[in-house]
């Protein structure tokens, strides 16, 4: 759509039809980066959400986006609104944003990210990856758990985002040749119970789903497949007794398969992930991919 009065009209119709209470701004991309969305759609945007009834708006944006400039813009467009940056970290460290993401995105940037934030007093949720490729599945929840520590410590809310596979991504072939295994549910309940009732009400849930998905599995099978993603759907849900959610799910699902006790058996020796393990696993995965001659 290029037709700006058309573009403000639709948007317009739209709040005013569902009067969201939070409303969360994005595009392909970053909504404050101007080779994503035209300054003046911006502009529109920003003026249609400041009407609307919602009390809440997030900004989705990439953090090396962010600028004075445009924070001042979303400030003075929005007063009296709860603003939220909502930034796709990842992971809190760079080696692993770069290495298995390849994800250049510095640790600098993310910090000038955070002060930009804080001096327009607006509040920040981190995305939080779980399956990162190349890391073993206790290499991911490690790293998970200590980026929505990291989050929580500098006052950010964090968003756990669990790996998905998609049609036509690198991440489908890997998994179709047996190189990737997205990370169970039950892998998100055991990340989520490592945080406090209190800690938990900052810490929210992308849906869970996924277009591929082995039928059985040792970590999740036919019988606690569906339960755990209706658990996961009331989670992301709400944001009150999370943890008792959580708790009584586990004591009420898990002695119905073994899943969770093979899971934690799996999880007995917690250990960082090694940028040496990751490098020869990506050798690994290229050498099969040679051998395929898919490369």
């Amino acid at each position: 759509m290029t037709d700006l009065h058309a573009f403000s009209t639709q948007v317009g119709e739209l709040l005013h039809r569902h009067r969201p209470e939070t409303l969360l701004l994005s595009t392909n991309g970053s909504v404050l980066d101007d080779a994503c969305l035209p300054p003046a759609a911006q502009e529109l945007l920003l003026a249609e959400a400041a009407a609307s009834p919602a009390r809440t708006v997030i900004l989705e944006t990439h953090p090396e986006t962010l600028r004075e400039e445009k924070l001042a813009l979303v400030e003075s467009c929005l007063a009296g609104k709860q603003v939220i940056l909502e930034i796709g970290l990842e992971s809190a460290r760079e080696w692993v944003r770069t290495q298995c993401l390849l994800k250049p995105l510095s640790d600098q940037t993310v910090e000038h990210c955070l002060g930009l934030a804080r001096r327009h007093a607006m509040a920040v949720q981190c995305n939080v990856l779980v399956g990162t490729p190349f890391l073993s599945l206790a290499e991911q929840l490690w790293d998970a758990e200590e980026t929505i520590r990291w989050c929580l410590a500098r006052g950010c809310m964090a968003a756990v985002f669990p790996v998905q596979i998609r049609p036509h991504t690198v991440l489908q072939l890997l998994y179709r040749q047996g190189l990737y295994l997205p990370p169970p549910r039950w892998a998100l309940v055991w990340l989520l119970l490592r945080f406090s009732a209190e800690e938990l009400q900052a810490v929210d849930l992308a849906q869970y789903d996924t277009d591929e998905w082995p039928q059985d599995g040792p970590l999740e099978c036919g019988v606690c497949r569906q339960p755990l993603q209706r658990l996961l759907e009331r989670y992301a849900a709400g944001q009150t007794d999370r943890r008792r959610l959580l708790t009584e799910f586990v004591a009420r699902q898990a002695p119905r398969c073994g899943c969770w006790e093979r899971l934690l058996a799996g999880l007995c020796s917690m250990s960082p992930p090694s940028r040496r393990r990751t490098a020869e696993r990506q050798t690994q995965v290229l050498t099969a991919l040679a051998e395929l001659s898919i490369l």
